[in-house]
């Protein structure tokens, strides 16, 4: 009785009492409180070959070639990346802090918390009121998905690029609702003609400024701002090469007619499909490839069995996060079974749903498209090197979100009815915060397992022990702390489950005058990696 009440009390002064700026503060609390022990963590995972043994991000004379070459990107030319923007990110902090870990943490923690905000300020645009948005940008804050892309320091790119992507789009809707609102204000036709007004004295003068109030025109600002946050995000991430079917997909659920009119769409596409355009002729200048590999199971078809499980995947981690790790054993599948069937039909069902919620809920619709457009750029249809990776993530969960907090409004009143999630009942309110709550204590943990290399491979194993580049990477954090030994029974398990592993091979064989290997043994391995590499390039 005590506890509902205390509920119901506490329901009652967020609803009533606190105002956006004191929402705001409750995220920045809440985001900084979850995170915080993230801090302190040590380089892990691909932080060494991004950032600490990578010597053009160890100054910023070196930032003309982040545009240039592909060899700026790491210490290791095996990741055919083109993000210029995350380098020069990187470059930055190393020119304030040098290789302090801390500081990049740091940083990392301030973008997500930007994020955040402007989650929170987007979900007021698109649903209710501020408390509705304040428990979707919660949510956002501490999903325990999230912990790869704030704690792991090389995927600060993933959190700048969302910056300018949801900055983008706050400036769209607000240029909408400007343009509907000089719609309303405008007087009917023929109104003009019926006002008296005074004849000139003089002839007017000619303008000459026609150019200039062309340019600074709402509409023309607006475009100015979306084409350059466009820009900056594109560069920093390839996911943000969705933006345009995203601000489409606005325009068409949330613009006027006026703003479907083929020259609206164009003066805004334009000069998106012209920087998208750009980019990807200056990505494929500089890397001299499409893709990062084959097709999984080694045809286009392959690829979309494959990825209609690892979508469900995908779901399922937002909406139970249990077992999660940084590589995950996931099956590819080469030819029609029982998992990728299950898989389309779902997929079928969600594109029925997603239909019909265009008639009745069109934000919930909007969420469920948000996830899937948003998922296209890691969906392997241009292959790359993983099928799944919890990092992927930071953009499609905003969908999801803003699915959930749209049905909710639905079944709890219409805003203009003085319902939507302001009105639900306080129990549904706990169980909310029961929620957000439960995710940060798994945060808060999961962020533990990104202390360092030794300990994030460790967790690893225990979901993965059939994954040859998990004991891999264990391999290599036991061989940085000269526990050599121990680093060459990790090279021989991954071996034994991955023989034709060349980096393995060689990587074993440089361990023989430290111990674990004899020398004989290390030739050996060394001949055998060099075959593997020529099998490889026929």
């Amino acid at each position: 009785m005590l506890l509902s009440l205390k509920t119901e009390c506490l329901s009652l002064y967020i609803k009533n009492r606190l105002k956006k700026k004191h929402l705001i503060l409750l995220l920045i609390i809440l985001t900084v409180s979850v995170y915080a022990n993230s801090l302190f963590n040590r380089y892990a995972y691909d932080d060494y070959e991004f950032l600490v043994d990578n010597p053009a991000v160890h100054s910023l004379k070196n930032w003309p070639s982040y545009f240039t070459s592909s060899g700026s990107t790491s210490a290791f030319i095996k990741f055919a990346h083109y993000r210029p923007l995350a380098t020069l990110n990187f470059a930055a902090g190393y020119s304030l802090w040098g290789d302090n870990p801390f500081g990049f943490h740091l940083l990392s923690l301030i973008y997500h918390l930007i994020n955040v905000i402007l989650v929170f300020l987007l979900l007021t645009k698109l649903l209710t009121q501020d408390i509705s948005a304040f428990w979707g940008a919660a949510l956002f804050a501490v999903h325990p998905v999230q912990t790869e892309a704030v704690s792991w320091i090389s995927s600060q790119g993933n959190l700048l690029a969302l910056i300018f992507y949801l900055t983008a789009i706050i400036v769209f809707l607000k240029y909408l609702e400007e343009q509907q609102q000089s719609q309303k204000t405008r007087k009917p036709k023929g109104e003009l003609f019926l006002e008296k007004r005074p004849l000139p004295l003089s002839p007017p003068r000619k303008n000459f400024n026609w150019l200039a109030d062309k340019l600074l025109n709402p509409s023309m600002k607006a475009i100015f701002i979306i084409s350059l946050c466009f820009l900056l995000a594109i560069f920093t991430k390839e996911m943000a090469i969705t933006l345009p079917l995203i601000l489409l997909l606005i325009n068409f659920i949330y613009g006027d007619k006026t703003m479907r009119k083929p020259r609206s769409i164009s003066l805004l596409l334009v000069p998106l499909i012209i920087i998208a355009a750009g980019y990807l002729v200056v990505r494929t200048a500089v890397l001299q490839r499409v893709a990062m590999r084959g097709f999984w199971g080694g045809s286009p078809f392959g690829t979309m069995l494959t990825m209609s499980v690892v979508i469900f995947r995908y779901l399922g981690l937002l909406i139970v996060p249990v077992k999660q790790r940084v590589l995950y054993d996931l099956p590819v599948f080469a030819s029609l079974s029982w998992q990728p069937l299950l898989a389309f039909s779902g997929l079928l069902a969600i594109g029925t749903v997603t239909f019909l919620l265009f008639k009745r809920n069109r934000a919930a619709a909007f969420g469920l498209l948000f996830f899937f457009i948003t998922l296209l750029p890691v969906s392997n249809i241009i292959p790359i090197t993983l099928l799944i990776a919890e990092r992927f993530l930071y953009f499609p969960i905003l969908g999801l979100i803003i699915f959930g907090l749209a049905l909710l409004d639905q079944f709890t009143g219409k805003p203009e009815d003085g319902g939507g999630v302001e009105n639900i009942p306080n129990q549904l309110c706990f169980i909310l915060a029961s929620i957000i709550l439960l995710f940060s204590a798994a945060t808060f943990q999961r962020n533990r397992a990104w202390y360092d290399d030794l300990t994030l491979w460790t967790n690893n194993l225990k979901t993965s022990p059939k994954l040859a580049e998990v004991h891999f990477n264990l391999a290599t954090a036991l061989n940085r702390y000269q526990r050599y030994d121990e680093a060459a029974r990790s090279y021989r398990r991954a071996l034994a489950l991955k023989p034709d592993y060349s980096r393995a091979l060689e990587n074993l064989a440089y361990l023989a005058p430290l111990g674990g290997v004899t020398e004989k043994e290390a030739f050996r391995l060394l001949a055998r990696a060099k075959k593997m590499k020529r099998a490889i390039r026929k």
